[in-house]
């Protein structure tokens, strides 16, 4: 079992130390390229909105980026002191626009705008703690 943690504050210049810091334990932990790209997309993702959306108006937010490797399993944990958000309570997004990430994953690859998505998880897992998202 190997795990790895840091946190840094919730501004975009953090990005590029965070990437070091998932560069730093894939090339420890034998990861391929091809296997390190979800959770590159996935941290650069949740960092972002971290940054865009849940610092908004305060100060001090902090992102935690927790990553764990147990048997063939690879975890990437990253949670905030951010504004509070709850996904499961916003209304559900227009997935027949062609603007939404739904709408563009069904559009034909070819079509302008098209693109051809996949999964790049086994699974997505939110939850709200003492002053915390996860």
């Amino acid at each position: 079992m190997s795990v790895a943690r840091t946190a840094v504050g919730a501004e975009a210049a953090a990005l590029g130390p965070l990437q070091s810091f998932l560069a730093d334990f894939w090339s420890s932990e034998g990861l391929s390229e091809a296997e390190r790209f979800p959770f590159e997309l996935a941290l650069e993702e949740v960092f972002m909105n971290i940054v865009m959306h849940g610092s908004q108006g305060l100060t001090g937010v902090r992102a935690v980026v927790a990553l764990e490797h147990v048997d063939q399993a690879f975890t990437l944990t990253v949670s905030d002191t951010g504004n509070p958000f709850d996904p499961l309570a916003a209304p559900p997004p227009d997935a027949g626009s062609k603007t939404s990430v739904i709408g563009r994953a069904r559009a034909p690859a070819a079509s302008p705008g098209g693109q051809s998505c996949r999964p790049v998880s086994g699974g997505t897992r939110w939850a709200r703690g003492r002053a915390r998202r996860v």
